[in-house]
Formats: C-alpha cells, structure tokens, sequence
C-alpha cells in the first residue's frame, strides 16, 4: 500500500477550507474523535470559534491491527449534552474517513444519548473505497481531500 506523509501546513491548508464549507452551516459545538481527530478539530476551532469537546473509539490495536469490535473508550457527560448538544448543530471531526466504523460509531452513540438539531461530519481525508457503514441522509458530510486507500502518516503519529 502507497504511503502519503501530508505536513503540518498541507493539513492547516485543508482544514481552512474545510472550515469554511462548515462555517455555512453553523455549528454550536465541535466534538472532536481521538486520537486523530483532536488537532484538525483545534485547527478548526481558530475558524469556526466553538467549544471542543472529545470523544474516543478504539478500533485498531497498539499494533494498528483492526480489532474485530469498536470499543467506546471517552463520552461527554450529561451537562455537556444537555447544554452544547440537545437542539444544537454538532460538528464531528475525525482525521480520516477509512472504513467509516469510528464515525458511525460515534454518531449512533450522539444520537442514541441526545437530540440535536444538525449533525456535520467533517474528515481532513475520504478514502474513496467501499465503506463498511453508510451514513444516513439527514447527515451533513464535509470531507477535506479525497484519496484512494493509501496509509496515511500524519505529522503528529511521525516518532
């Protein structure tokens, strides 16, 4: 498999953009997936000027082997839904949309726990290959950059 080692900048560039396009839509909160999705969530916050919060899925092992169920790892807690979330638009950010487990994952749980009014997916990239989950229409979808199904080296997993 191709490897694709995008920089800071590249990611800060794609962000804005994606920032942009988000902006439109007028989210009240950005909750932001860890690991990944915790520095393009803080990038996007310097734009869109909303509270982050986070969430985390652990779907791959310490040897980045896909684990065969997602385990739910970090949830926001009932004052947080109840005040940023319930009859708010949402904004979910993750780094990379692969198979779409995490993502599905996390908007089953927000919806599962809460009632808001939008939700707003944003990825920096979509691999364009066949996902294990589809998202439902009332779904806002914001992906940076589209890909083929390459790996991925983000700056921050570089050691």
């Amino acid at each position: 498999m191709a490897k694709i080692s995008p920089s800071y900048n590249d990611i800060h560039n794609i962000v804005k953009e994606i920032s942009i396009k988000v902006a439109k839509f007028k989210p009240d909160i950005i909750i932001a997936i860890s690991g990944g999705g915790l520095i393009p969530a803080r990038i996007m916050r310097t734009y869109i000027e909303k509270p982050v919060f986070t969430v985390g899925f652990q779907l791959y092992d310490k040897n980045d082997k896909m684990m065969e169920t997602i385990k739910k790892t970090q949830w926001l807690d009932i004052q947080v839904i109840k005040q940023f979330v319930n009859g708010k638009t949402v904004l979910i950010v993750d780094e990379v949309d692969d198979t779409r487990t995490t993502l599905y994952h996390c908007i089953e749980e927000l919806k599962k726990c809460s009632t808001p009014k939008n939700i707003i997916v944003s990825v920096i990239h979509n691999k364009l290959k066949l996902k294990r989950h589809v998202l439902t229409e009332d779904i806002i979808y914001i992906p940076g950059k589209e890909i083929g199904d390459e790996w991925i080296v983000y700056p921050w997993d570089c050691k």
